[in-house]
């Protein structure tokens, strides 16, 4: 009797610590994190969904994509005077594809590509008017098998294997 008594006692443990099914409650709601307000759907746990806008000061400094948690899609940064600083494509929260970063003024300064959160593939530097300066493609070993200096005279000095 005791033995049936534990093993009742275990198999009610056990079961009991399974994972349960739940279904995560996503609201529209505006919390404060860290000196930042957070505006978008997100869960009571405070986990994100869908668009999330980040402001400093009623200035709007960032949005970005989520999906349950994961930032999944494109995370825009600005800078004070409300022009985009930076757009990164990012995968299962990690930078994946194409990022852009301007200058305050709003000119495109560099494209860079990223796969799995690693830089690789081609990737353009621009002038302070926006011209293509510098260009080099990066392999998945980070390696740079390709260089392109536009900046160098009328002729582009090239380089590479």
């Amino acid at each position: 009797m005791n033995k049936f008594v534990v093993f009742l006692v275990i198999s009610a443990l056990i079961g009991s610590c399974r994972e349960k099914n739940f279904t995560r409650v996503y609201r529209e709601r505006t919390i404060i994190r860290n000196g930042v307000t957070v505006k978008g759907r997100i869960s009571d746990d405070t986990l994100y969904n869908g668009r999330i806008l980040f402001y400093k000061s009623d200035t709007l400094i960032a949005s970005r994509d989520f999906i349950n948690g994961v930032a999944n899609g494109k995370h825009i940064t600005y800078y004070a005077n409300g022009k985009i600083s930076k757009i990164v494509s990012e995968a299962e929260g990690k930078a994946d594809g194409s990022t852009l970063r301007f200058s305050t003024a709003g000119v495109l300064t560099r494209d860079q590509n990223y796969f799995n959160g690693r830089l690789v593939g081609p990737q353009l530097y621009y002038d302070s008017a926006g011209k293509p300066w510098y260009f080099e493609f990066i392999n998945l070993q980070n390696q740079t098998i390709c260089q392109v200096d536009y900046s160098a005279s009328k002729r582009p000095i090239v380089k590479g294997d």
